[in-house]
C-alpha cells in the first residue's frame, strides 16, 4: 500500500531524454511514498507517449517550454505549482529513486521536528565517479580559493565546494539540482538570470541566496541513483565559456565574494581545461579560449572598478 504525501510535489525539467524520463517515472511509481503531484516541463520532443504510461498511479501535469533551459523550465513549473504544496522536490531526468527515497526524505527530514527550521535539503547521489587529486594539487587549489575544508561551502572565488562525499548530515551554503525545497522560498528562483546557451550555476545562484537568511542541509539518508555513472566529462568550449561568465555574474551579485580571487581561480581553471585530455576540441583552441576568456573577465572587472570609483 503506497502512501501519498499531500504536501509534496516533484518538478522535473527534461529535453529529449524519453528513455531516462520513463525510468525516473517508473521508479517514482514503485516508491513506498509517492508525491501528490508530478510536474514535468519539457522542451524538444513530445513526451506524452511516456507520461500516459504512469497516469493511473501518478498525478502528472505536463508543460511545454519553448525555451530549452533549466532556469526557464523550472520557473514555469514553479509558477504552475504556486503555493499548493509545502515542499517541491527538484529531480533531474537522468536519475532514479530507490524504493524508499521519498519515504526517508519525508520521515527523516521534512516531517522531523529537529529540522523544522530548514527550508532546503540536498539528497545523496549514488553511482558517481570522483576525480582523484593528490595532496600537492589539493594544497594548490586551496591557495587559489578553489577548495574549501568545509563541504558545501562557497569560497571567496565563488567556487561551490561539493558536499556529496560527506559521511554525515551537514549544514551547507548551497544545494545542487537534486534537492527539496519549501515552496515559500521558490519565488527567489525566478530571479536567477541565465541568458547563456549552456546552463551553469543556476542552482548555486538560487540556493546560496536562500542560505543567507535560511538553513540548508545535506540529507545523507535520502538517496537517488544516477542512471549511468556520473563521470568527470571534459567540458566543451561553449560550456567552459558559459561557466566562466555565470561564475563571474555570481561573484558580482554577492559582495562578500572576491572578483580578484575569481580571476586567480580562473587561471587554474583555464590550465586544467587546456591541458586535460579532451576529445571535444584541440589543445590550441582550448588554450586560445582560456586566455581570451580570462582577458575578457579582467576587462569586465577593471571596467566595473572604474565605474564604482
Amino acid at each position: 500500500m503506497q502512501n501519498t504525501i499531500q504536501n509534496l510535489s516533484i518538478l522535473v525539467a527534461t529535453k529529449d531524454r524519453l528513455s531516462q524520463l520513463q525510468k525516473l517515472l517508473d521508479s517514482i511509481c514503485k516508491s513506498t511514498f509517492i508525491p501528490n503531484k508530478v510536474v514535468i516541463v519539457f522542451s524538444g520532443r513530445e513526451i506524452s507517449s511516456i507520461t500516459t504510461l504512469f497516469e493511473k498511479i501518478l498525478n502528472i501535469e505536463v508543460i511545454h517550454s519553448v525555451v530549452a533551459s533549466q532556469v526557464s523550465q523550472k520557473s514555469l513549473g514553479i509558477k504552475a505549482l504556486g503555493s499548493s504544496h509545502e515542499w517541491v522536490l527538484f529531480l533531474d531526468d537522468d536519475v532514479i529513486l530507490q524504493v524508499d527515497t521519498i519515504e526517508k526524505m519525508f520521515i527523516e527530514y521534512l516531517a522531523n521536528p529537529v529540522f523544522e527550521e530548514y527550508v532546503g535539503f540536498g539528497l545523496s547521489i549514488l553511482n558517481r565517479s570522483t576525480r582523484k587529486t593528490n595532496s600537492v594539487i589539493l594544497k594548490f587549489l586551496k591557495m587559489f580559493s578553489l577548495l574549501s575544508e568545509s563541504p558545501g561551502a562557497i569560497t571567496k572565488s565563488g567556487h561551490a565546494q561539493s558536499y556529496l562525499n560527506s559521511a554525515r548530515e551537514i549544514e551547507v551554503q548551497w544545494l545542487n539540482g537534486i534537492s527539496v525545497w519549501k515552496s515559500k522560498v521558490l519565488d527567489q528562483y525566478s530571479d536567477v538570470q541565465n541568458n547563456q546557451s549552456y546552463s551553469a550555476y543556476e542552482d548555486v545562484n538560487f540556493s546560496y541566496k536562500v542560505s543567507k537568511s535560511n538553513k540548508l542541509l545535506f540529507g545523507l539518508k535520502a538517496k537517488v541513483i544516477n542512471q549511468k555513472i556520473e563521470g568527470n566529462t571534459p567540458l566543451t568550449i561553449n560550456q567552459f565559456i558559459s561557466g566562466g561568465y555565470h561564475r563571474y555574474r555570481f561573484v558580482c551579485t554577492n559582495a562578500e565574494l572576491s572578483k580578484w580571487w575569481l580571476l586567480a581561480a580562473q587561471l587554474i581553471r583555464g590550465l586544467d581545461f587546456t591541458f586535460r585530455p579532451n576529445e571535444n576540441s584541440r589543445i590550441i583552441d582550448r588554450m586560445k579560449t582560456s586566455l581570451n576568456l580570462w582577458a575578457k573577465l579582467l576587462f569586465l572587472i577593471l571596467r566595473n572598478k572604474i565605474a564604482e570609483e
